[in-house]
């Protein structure tokens, strides 16, 4: 699954991460009456619907993308089979993207910084899971690869 496209936007939107956490540290104001009353029941709500994300984009994954290609009915190699996987592999990326988000909209709520890292850490960890280059995303090898693999060299 993985080309040059799929790799370059699975990066940036993992860089992005790196930047949320940036952005908050510039952008969120400590209130003067300290954290309000809503943040923490907020982050809450917030860590949930992570961890919603988490695993409805790991089945999602699953059955969209793993089992049709490890079943042969689509392989990402072909024009054919990447313009199939594509719209599914970038709805997972963007599910996790979101996760970094929440967290970047939490500390500028709160006026703290530091309620952006644990988001952003765990929405790289989807990115990462995600990743265009995962084994499971390969198309396991037919008969003619298996052949040219076991073909003493020499």
């Amino acid at each position: 699954m993985a080309n040059q496209v799929t790799r370059i936007l699975w990066a940036v939107l993992m860089c992005a991460q790196v930047l949320f956490v940036v952005a908050a540290f510039f952008v969120a104001r400590p209130h003067e009456d300290g954290i309000p009353a809503h943040v923490p029941i907020l982050a809450g709500i917030l860590a949930v619907i992570s961890i919603s994300t988490a695993l409805g984009t790991a089945m999602y994954r699953r059955s969209m993308l793993v089992r049709p290609i490890q079943e042969g009915r689509l392989d990402p190699r072909t024009q054919e089979g990447l313009a199939a996987a594509f719209p599914h592999f970038m709805l997972t990326l963007a599910l996790s993207e979101s996760v970094g988000i929440y967290g970047l909209v939490l500390a500028i709520l709160s006026g703290q910084a530091v309620y952006c890292i644990p988001f952003a850490a765990a929405a790289a960890a989807l990115l990462f899971f995600h990743r265009p280059m995962s084994p499971a995303l390969n198309p396991p090898p037919t008969g003619v690869d298996r052949a040219l693999d076991s073909t003493p060299i020499g």
